[in-house]
């Protein structure tokens, strides 16, 4: 209707430069004036006729223009609500398909760094239950590279708001302490990947300083990492409890290959968990002086002190000879001493209810994003343990202290 309506003010205002010159010489001629007072009638007819068409092609034009600027925002709009429906189509589509926690990650950088074009894009994966950066995991071609620690273990204001956090600069006062820590002044987004109400990191995208994305690529790139979230549920809810290897035959615990088994899957997973090598401080001098019976009944005690002690999903198995492996999901390294020292003494109460030959135990731990590998995690954990053991043994140490003894 407003097309149809320029074009009518349009054919008025020709019409109108021909009619008024014509009007003001049939009123001279009406009133008998002579020739000159008739030129001077159609000349000053002809003006106001070109003035008054003049002044309306104006506001015809700026009609004209403001139309086409309202036709070509309605076309943007359209376009980007297009772009977008197919981009949420093809994402989800994607995460039906995919067959792991490790995928499904992948997809998700994949999209925010599609939604986000000009940021490099990576994966923060907290400590459990502490709003501070373990390692991060970026997305190199297209592609998630292996997780590096991250040094000093900085604090991200995404982990502990489960909101997203947005900075112009590295400076601002209300960037995370993550992007401060960096030496290239930076522009950051972090969107939290939540499982439930715990958070199992943060989406970064870092662009250049004082050029974040527009609202609207945020809220697309938060839609992605939530959809993401939902799958990482549904594939840990669908996947049992793996075991592999024959149990052992003292203890009736799992073996070695069931703990490598079940490391791997962790690790697939970005699942933040410790690793513990657990040992019979003097194991030999008891098989020894004791004999074998006496020494797999100290087996049996300690197996059996650690299953009651540890947690229902925490992994238990025997490595062999004295040394136990325990893995702990979803646990930091301060958690993990409490556990191991709970179980420590659980093995001191149990002999004593049981009138047992006293023993004690050693034990070494690991955080897992102290390692980059999973025979790096066992060797960590292994040599804490055995210098727990050498240094008197009944005691639990981690790895870092460890390495200053």
């Amino acid at each position: 209707m407003k097309f149809r309506s320029v074009r009518s003010e349009g054919v008025i205002a020709g019409s109108m430069c021909l009619t008024l010159p014509a009007f003001a010489v049939a009123m001279a001629l009406i009133f008998g004036a002579p020739g000159p007072v008739l030129v001077l009638a159609a000349l000053a007819g002809g003006a106001i006729g070109v003035a008054w068409a003049r002044k309306s092609w104006a506001e015809l034009l700026d009609e004209a223009v403001d139309l086409t600027i309202e036709r070509d925002s309605a076309t943007a709009e359209l376009l980007d609500a297009h772009t977008d429906m197919a981009f949420r189509e093809r994402l989800d589509q994607s995460l039906r398909a995919s067959s792991n926690e490790s995928a499904t990650i992948d997809l998700v950088l994949r999209a925010v760094s599609e939604v986000l074009p000009e940021t490099e894009v990576s994966l923060l994966l907290n400590l459990p239950d502490e709003a501070r950066v373990g390692w991060s995991v970026k997305l190199r071609g297209g592609s998630a590279q292996a997780a590096v620690p991250v040094p000093d273990k900085p604090g991200c204001l995404a982990f502990s708001s489960l909101s997203t956090i947005t900075a112009a600069t590295s400076h601002a006062v209300d960037s995370c302490e993550h992007l401060r820590s960096d030496t290239d002044n930076m522009s950051s987004v972090c969107i939290p990947l939540r499982l439930g109400d715990r958070s199992l990191g943060a989406i970064n995208a870092l662009g250049a300083p004082g050029q974040l994305p527009s609202a609207a690529a945020i809220e697309r790139a938060e839609w992605a990492v939530s959809r993401g979230a939902i799958r990482i549920a549904e594939q840990r809810l669908q996947r049992g409890p793996s075991s592999a290897g024959t149990p052992d035959p003292v203890t009736g615990l799992p073996g070695l290959p069931a703990l490598r088994h079940q490391l791997k899957d962790l690790i697939r997973t970005l699942m933040p968990f410790c690793v513990s090598i657990v040992s019979i401080d003097q194991y030999e001098d008891i098989r020894l002086g004791q004999g074998d019976e006496a020494a797999e009944i100290a087996l049996e005690f300690l197996a059996d002190a650690m299953t009651s002690t540890l947690r229902p999903g925490d992994f238990i198995c025997r490595i062999g000879g004295p040394d136990f492996g325990v893995v702990l999901k979803d646990c930091s390294a301060r958690q993990a001493t409490a556990v191991i020292e709970r179980m420590r003494e659980s093995l001191a109460l149990l002999l004593a209810l049981e009138s047992q030959t006293a023993f004690t135990c050693s034990a070494g731990i690991v955080e897992s994003h102290q390692a980059t590998s999973l025979d790096e995690l066992l060797d960590m954990a292994h040599d804490a343990m055995l210098k727990a053991s050498a240094a008197g043994g009944n005691r639990v140490l981690l790895a870092f202290e460890a390495d200053h003894m």
